[in-house]
């Protein structure tokens, strides 16, 4: 399944990442990873789109690709490290962040 939004502009409200129809924030559990310096590549099978900061997703057990940073500072002009492309499986609750 193609996700890519063919724009350069951030995405409004999370990314629908589970078959069926859209359900409410309490049936579905949320990522956020806004705040962080890294981006998620793939959430299970599926591909994220490169300008996502949150997605929503079925409860249960779920596996994250992502690109993670450490160290540095854009303002102090230090460089910041990346890394991976790492996986992470992690139990998700509806409702929940």
């Amino acid at each position: 399944m193609a996700l890519a939004s063919g724009c350069a502009s951030p995405m409004a409200g999370p990314l629908k990442l589970y078959d069926g129809p859209v359900l409410e924030n309490e049936k579905v559990a949320l990522l956020d990873w806004q705040a962080g310096g890294g981006r998620v590549l793939r959430v299970d099978d599926r591909p994220v789109d490169e300008h996502a900061r949150q997605a929503a997703v079925l409860p249960g057990w779920r596996t994250i690709q992502y690109l993670g940073t450490f160290g540095g500072s854009v303002l102090l002009g230090l460089a910041v490290r990346r890394v991976g492309p790492l996986n992470a499986r992690f139990e998700l609750q509806a409702g929940h962040l």
